[in-house]
């Protein structure tokens, strides 16, 4: 019973670990209007809401890059300047994504560990250039090692600047957008002043979705809840089966003994 309850509590921990490493204060807001979606120029607006820290577009894609007679599969990422300050990432050589980068939709890349050994080995990727899908891009800097998350590597990623993917992949609009809240504390108001907005936005609720990282960790945490409910009422019953068995045993040892003496 306490091994099979200490394995749901040590899943329920290391889940809740994994999301307080992204931040407490993290919004996400995706939008599923087929129509009509955010644009560009009105992301900005987002940074003027009450409780918003930063805010960055996010642009998604797998792609292969490719390097010399190197290549891999990766997941590319579209963001601004802000996109690893939200997202706890960091340099460890080279430079971020500046404004300007975003402003003139410049071919440039970061790129993470793992994606930089599988194309380079132990060589300097920096000022490097990469193919991604095709298109040519600069690598300006590399992450440091974050580990691993429930997403999978962390490592495994290519970051440029999201109007530059948007230029490539043809899309005229934001369906994504991750929000800073100014503390886990603001997260609440920062949620419902961007829901006020986006209502404002597309008249309609079912065109969007706001998730906070509170609510993600609130979920797992039932679940995992359950699971080691779960895990604690199989041991529970095993142990009575095994209970009933014992209490046999010794009832017959105890008759047999009994008649003998």
């Amino acid at each position: 019973v306490v091994v099979l309850i200490s394995i749901g509590q040590g899943a329920t921990s290391g889940v809740t670990e994994s999301i307080s490493s992204m931040g407490s204060n993290i919004i996400s807001v995706n939008v599923f209007n087929r129509r009509k979606s955010i644009e560009f120029k009105d992301v900005g607006d987002f940074e003027n809401l009450e409780g918003v820290k930063n805010v960055t577009p996010v642009y998604s894609s797998s792609a292969t890059v490719k390097y010399d007679l190197e290549s891999t599969d990766v997941s590319i990422t579209g963001g601004n300047e802000n996109y690893m300050e939200i997202n706890n990432y960091e340099i460890g050589s080279g430079r971020d994504i500046n404004p300007v980068d975003v402003d003139f939709r410049n071919k440039i890349a970061v790129i993470g560990l793992t994606v930089a050994e599988d194309l380079f080995g132990k060589d300097d990727p920096l000022n490097k250039e990469i193919s991604i899908d095709g298109e040519k891009y600069t690598i300006v800097g590399v992450l440091k090692d974050k580990g691993s998350s429930i997403r999978g590597d962390s490592n495994e990623i290519v970051i440029v600047p999201v109007t530059t993917l948007m230029r490539q992949y043809n899309s005229s609009g934001i369906n994504s957008i991750t929000i800073q809240a100014n503390s886990a504390e603001e997260s609440t108001i920062a949620k419902e002043s961007i829901e006020k907005y986006l209502l404002n936005y597309f008249e309609d609720e079912d065109s969007y979705r706001v998730f906070s990282q509170d609510e993600m960790l609130n979920t797992l945490n039932e679940v995992t809840g359950m699971l080691t409910a779960m895990l604690g009422g199989i041991a529970g019953i095993s142990l009575l089966v095994g209970g009933i068995g014992i209490m046999n045993i010794m009832l017959v040892t105890v008759t047999e003994r009994t008649r003998e003496i």
